[in-house]
């Protein structure tokens, strides 16, 4: 009896998922992952890159992106998009964060990215951000019981309140590295009185949080 040839399984003879390249544009840093999603649900990653920026620099004081923060970005974004296209990408995607949240000029920016490089950006609220945070751990670490998420950025950090994978509490607050730099340092590398500066930033007036034993708790 002749041998019968191989039985492809239903998931080998489904078609490739579309190869994607995600943008992360922050108030410091310019993120960039390539994947494509597998059948069983996981995520194939071929290309990760990361450029600091600083798109976010002095927007304390200017309530803008400067210029020349724009034009760095823009040549990040290019490079990247090269790179992704190489690797297969046929949809280029993005959030961008607190810097262009706030920004008088963050949507002309956003426009200029989809002109110049072909990449779809979005700018998300500050509660949505902490949401994709939270979302974006749950695929690498455990988050069994009461956890407390802090994801600190240059213009925002966003805190989250968890237990067992179901978030009870979450927020975005206006405080983060680039933006202190901006508001207290001047010199490099900074002095006594300049860091001291950044340290009061804890004597605002922050919620006081706690980890409750169970969402039936007062």
């Amino acid at each position: 009896m002749p041998d019968q040839p191989p039985n492809p399984t239903a998931s080998s003879r489904l078609p490739a998922a579309p190869v994607v390249a995600a943008f992360d544009l922050g108030s410091n840093t310019i993120k960039m992952t390539v994947a494509r999603g597998l059948h069983d649900g996981a995520v194939e990653e071929f290309l990760w890159r990361s450029e600091t920026v600083r798109l976010g620099q002095n927007i304390e004081s200017t309530g803008k992106l400067a210029a020349d923060r724009i034009d760095a970005a823009l040549a990040s974004l290019a490079r990247f998009a090269s790179e992704a296209r190489s690797k297969g990408a046929t949809r280029l995607i993005g959030v961008a964060t607190e810097a262009t949240r706030i920004a008088s000029n963050g949507a002309d920016f956003l426009e200029r990215v989809q002109q110049d490089t072909g990449i779809e950006i979005k700018t998300i609220t500050g509660a949505l951000e902490a949401e994709l945070t939270f979302r974006g751990l749950q695929g690498l670490v455990r988050l069994d019981g009461g956890v407390a998420v802090a994801d600190v950025g240059g213009a925002s950090t966003e805190l989250i309140l968890a237990r067992d994978g179901a978030v009870d509490w979450s927020r975005s607050f206006p405080l983060g590295s680039g933006r202190s730099t901006d508001r207290f340092v001047e010199q490099d590398p900074p002095t006594e009185a300049e860091l001291t500066g950044v340290a009061m930033m804890r004597k605002l007036p922050w919620p006081k949080l706690r980890l409750r034993a169970s969402r039936a708790d007062g």
